[in-house]
């Protein structure tokens, strides 16, 4: 009888480590796949993006250069199809990941000499509403994220406020079990049953990493004893981190 005991026991043990290791498994298994459906949400939507503000940016460089390049002169058709020739190449980059430095160089080089072989003085209102259209397009791939000028990159890291910035957006992030939330909560809303079980914090210690998430507002509860879900600037925070996790190669 006590063999018969023992021999249950063990087989429970072995059971339960077969059980706790499967659980494993199956939590690394749903948080890869979270993050695979975030990186490709973020990408889908990134690309819808670009393609809806390459066809806007499209239009705009034709109907701006019909209504502000000089009327009356016998070349307004030949220089109005160089430039959008010109500029309608600079938009296909907004597919891109990145534009170096480069490519933007030689749109500039071309309008130059486009220039210096212009016959006219009356030449140079058309070639300002060129490179201004030019530079509109510059902006926005640097508000998209895919042009890094090296100055400008250098002057907006040296803007960045230390203190709120740590307190707000690198502590609440650093930490595993915050990060886990955090991917997880990007896929969808969550019970505070579900984060423990995530995690496998429990009580008053997820309680107090979670608040840390909330106070940062990054993360927000929909009422009292309610779901938590990601709020715009955690999911911006979180992708943030992704882009820098493929560019540094984590």
């Amino acid at each position: 009888m006590q063999e018969d005991t023992t021999t249950l026991q063990s087989e429970v043990r072995a059971l339960r480590k077969e059980v706790g290791q499967l659980h494993a498994l199956l939590r690394r298994h749903m948080e890869s796949t979270a993050q695979q459906h975030v990186e490709s949400l973020i990408e889908t939507t990134r690309s819808n993006m670009i393609d809806a503000v390459a066809h806007h940016y499209g239009q705009q460089v034709d109907e701006t250069l019909e209504r502000t390049m000089v009327d009356g002169c016998e070349m307004k058709e030949t220089c109005k199809r160089a430039f959008n020739t010109l500029l309608q190449r600079n938009l296909e980059q907004l597919g891109s990941t990145a534009i170096n430095e480069d490519a933007l160089s030689d749109v500039r080089k071309e309008l130059l000499k486009m220039r210096s072989n212009a016959p006219y003085e009356s030449c140079a209102t058309c070639f300002s509403e060129a490179t201004a259209l030019f530079e509109r397009q510059v902006e926005l791939m640097r508000s998209l994220r895919i042009y890094n000028d090296p100055v400008r990159e250098r002057r907006e890291v040296q803007e960045i406020d230390e203190g709120p910035f740590v307190k707000s957006v690198i502590e609440p992030v650093a930490n595993k079990q915050r990060l886990q939330m955090l991917k997880a909560l990007a896929n969808e809303t969550m019970t505070f049953s579900a984060l423990s079980q995530l995690t496998g914090l429990s009580g008053g210690n997820l309680l107090f990493h979670i608040n840390k998430l909330v106070a940062s507002e990054l993360v927000i509860q929909r009422h009292e004893r309610g779901d938590y879900m990601i709020t715009e600037k955690g999911y911006r925070t979180l992708a943030g981190l992704s882009d820098i996790a493929v560019r540094i190669r984590v």
